[in-house]
C-alpha cells in the first residue's frame, strides 16, 4: 500500500509543506516524525478513525517516534498546529 505524504494544510498563511516528514508510511509499528525546519511551538495529536485523540504532544523540534503498537490496525491522522498553520497527514498502521 501506497500512501501519498502530501500534507493538508487547513491555513493559508503559509504555502511551505516540508516543516516534518513522516515514516514508515504505512507503518507497522514505530512512526518517525522528523522536523526538517525549526517550527515554533506548537502541539502534534494523532487521531484515530473515529476522531479520537490517541496521542497528544508538543512539538520541540526534537524528531519523535510515536509506537503505534497498542493501536488498533487502520488510519489515523497526525495533526500538527502552530503559528504556521494547521498540517494534517494521513498514516496507516498495518
Amino acid at each position: 500500500t501506497v500512501i501519498e505524504d502530501e500534507p493538508i494544510q487547513l491555513s493559508k498563511k503559509n504555502q511551505n509543506t516540508n516543516y516534518f516528514s513522516i515514516y514508515p508510511n504505512p507503518t507497522d509499528g514505530k512512526l518517525h516524525i522528523v522536523y526538517n525546519t525549526l517550527l515554533p511551538e506548537g502541539s502534534l495529536v494523532v487521531y484515530n478513525r473515529f476522531g479520537q485523540a490517541v496521542y497528544r504532544g508538543t512539538i520541540n523540534n526534537q524528531d519523535e517516534i510515536i509506537d503505534f503498537s497498542t493501536y488498533v490496525s487502520g488510519v489515523y491522522l497526525i495533526k500538527i498546529v502552530n503559528k504556521e498553520g494547521v498540517f494534517i497527514r494521513k498514516v496507516v498502521y498495518e
